[in-house]
């Protein structure tokens, strides 16, 4: 079995251009393939030296994507099992404190691999086991022996990625050596198939986007680039994907609801693949990326949905969305092809993005409450198993339904709003505010809230402080188009400052926590 592990020593040699880290300072380093093992290899053994053991689980705590690179390799390749934190920047430290605290409990780890405050700033850890490593493989460490590649095992735990936190579940999936080494191959091999010339650049923050930012193009030899992504600074991604000549870019869908302009100086024609992911992949303002970068020679084909690591569409495909009736959707969980239920009308359609179908090695089901699976078109909750899960099945936390093999994915369980016994999603309800004016896109959730008989709506919109009678103009507006477009009364319209919002690292709205912080305040 060729693990992870024989990708990596297989480079030793390897000459060609592997790495390119751009610094925060917009500064171009490049490492070959081989100086990446060297530096990989060299860190390794400091963690041996240093008394770390085969199996044991290491907290990565990084203050910059590249030490978060050859830190995580290095634990691999020292037989360790890594666990990437979020990177601190970009949040306030008793944010990123609390939450990289909650990783290091629930996984296990025994130590948290850092640098000394020499090499960059990182807030304390209370409690936690450190292991302070300075040296990114730049000295070479005589007389410490790294584990023979073939010493590791297919079922060896090799890694665990860990998603949510905060109000939100925090979920693992460990990942074994064979199985990381199969989630590789069926994402860069089987579904992007990558070939000579390309080039990875990742804009996910490397603790959810290490396999497609990393790993998977280490393993198939494809040279990536790697810089601290701000899933709202969308100009600055698409100036380093025209500038390095990146083919395979990945982003959030936060990424790209970003407002955007038409940049001349951009040239996106090597794009092949724009692979995209999130919880709900919002159609209208994929469909303004494409159209907006569409003069920078972005072809509309480029774009790939994608489902994590489990199902994708492939490059060079037309964007397929399903368009359902909204009635027999809320009402029986059935998302009906429009056309199929009799007087639906066309503008009131739900549109979805198909996120493809499983990858090799993968399965992905819809199951009820019970955990029972449904048919064609049912809505549950989408259910994932791969190499790296249980056979039973991971349940996802969110929901959609299967059509023809393909994923649809509508929406988070927690965040469906019940209203006189029909379920709706809020992404539905949020972009018809947007369309009011003073409501911006990605700025606006929708929630519920107990009322005297059924939930009610509210809508939550960030935005400056406006007149008491501007809101009550935009409280009518609202009103009038959420109950022409989906047949729901809203409740009431609340303003927030701007960025009091809660989001996950990768700019997502946590609908959940804005849900428990309202509720604080009524």
């Amino acid at each position: 079995m060729s693990t992870l592990v024989h990708s990596l020593v297989a480079l030793r040699g390897c000459d060609l251009p592997g790495l390119v880290v751009i610094g925060d300072d917009g500064d171009t380093r490049i490492r070959s393939f081989a100086e990446l093992v060297a530096a990989v290899e060299g860190f390794a053994a400091r963690l041996v030296a240093r008394g770390v053991g085969r199996g044991e689980r290491l907290a990565i705590a990084a203050p910059d994507p590249e030490y978060m690179v050859v830190a995580t390799l290095a634990a691999l390749r020292a037989g360790a099992v890594p666990i990437a934190l979020a990177d601190p920047a970009g949040g306030s430290a008793e944010t990123w404190t609390a939450g990289a605290l909650q990783v290091v409990r629930a996984s296990g780890a025994h130590r948290v691999i850092r640098p000394s405050p020499t090499r960059g700033s990182l807030p304390a850890l209370p409690g936690a086991r450190e292991l302070r490593v300075d040296d990114l493989g730049e000295h070479p460490l005589g007389g410490v022996f790294l584990p023979e590649p073939d010493s590791f095992r297919a079922d060896d735990l090799a890694l665990v990625q860990f998603s949510g936190g905060g109000q939100v579940a925090l979920r693992a999936t460990p990942y074994s050596h064979a199985a990381l080494a199969a989630a590789c191959d069926a994402l860069l091999g089987a579904a992007l198939r990558a070939r000579p010339g390309d080039r990875v650049l990742s804009w996910i923050g490397l603790h959810q986007g290490l396999l497609g930012a990393v790993l998977a193009p280490l393993r198939h030899r494809v040279p990536f680039v790697i810089a601290r992504p701000d899933p709202f600074d969308a100009a600055r991604w698409l100036r380093l994907v025209d500038n390095l000549g990146v083919t395979i870019t990945f982003a959030g869908a936060a990424t790209l609801e970003q407002p955007a302009r038409p940049d001349p100086r951009l040239d996106l024609r090597r794009v092949r693949a724009l692979v995209c992911g999130g919880d709900v992949l919002a159609l209208e303002a994929v469909r303004t990326f494409v159209d907006v970068h569409a003069a920078a020679g972005l072809d509309a084909r480029a774009l790939v949905p994608c489902f994590g690591a489990a199902a994708s569409e492939t490059p060079g495909q037309p964007l397929r969305v399903d368009r359902v009736a909204p009635e027999a959707y809320s009402r029986d969980g059935f998302a009906a092809p429009i056309g199929h239920v009799l007087g639906d009308m066309p503008r009131n359609a739900l549109e979805f993005v198909a996120r493809g179908r499983p990858l090799p090695g993968h399965r992905v089901e819809v199951v009820d409450r019970a955990g029972e699976p449904l048919g064609e078109r049912e809505v549950g909750e989408v259910v994932v198993c791969g190499p790296s899960d249980d056979p039973a099945g991971r349940r996802t936390g969110l929901r959609g339904y299967l059509a023809e093999g393909r994923l649809y994915v509508t929406g988070r369980v927690d965040d469906v709003i019940v209203v006189h016994g029909c379920s709706y999603d809020p992404q539905p309800i949020e972009r018809e505010a947007a369309r009011v004016p003073g409501i911006c896109a990605g700025k606006v959730v929708a929630l519920a809230r107990p009322g005297k008989l059924t939930d009610e709506l509210v809508v939550i919109a960030e935005g400056r402080p406006v007149d008491p009678a501007v809101l009550n103009t935009m409280t009518a507006t609202l009103r009038r188009r959420i109950q022409a477009a989906l047949g729901l009364r809203v409740a009431a319209l609340v303003q927030v400052p701007v960025g009091a919002l809660p989001r996950t690292s990768s700019g997502e709205l946590q609908r959940a926590a804005a849900r428990a912080q309202y509720l604080q305040t009524v």
